[in-house]
């Protein structure tokens, strides 16, 4: 109980404070099912997965190609 409590005031905290307020999301990529778990690699570029067709994919660039079905 008391761990979720404090997992409750700590969300509270981060999104009441000014920087969380001025945050603002940009797309990287269209056109995805359900993209799921994401990794970036240190060329800047990122792995991800989208979770129902077992598709491993990559973004680089701005283009998104597949790498891998699994």
């Amino acid at each position: 109980m008391i761990r979720q409590i404090v997992a409750c005031a700590a969300t509270l905290a981060l999104t009441c404070t000014p920087a969380a307020q001025a945050a603002e999301a940009t797309p990287v990529a269209t056109g995805l099912e359900i993209p799921w778990a994401v990794t970036f690699l240190p060329d800047g570029s990122a792995l991800f997965t989208q979770r129902d067709t077992g598709q491993i994919m990559s973004l680089k660039d701005g283009q998104v190609t597949e790498v891998q079905r699994m």
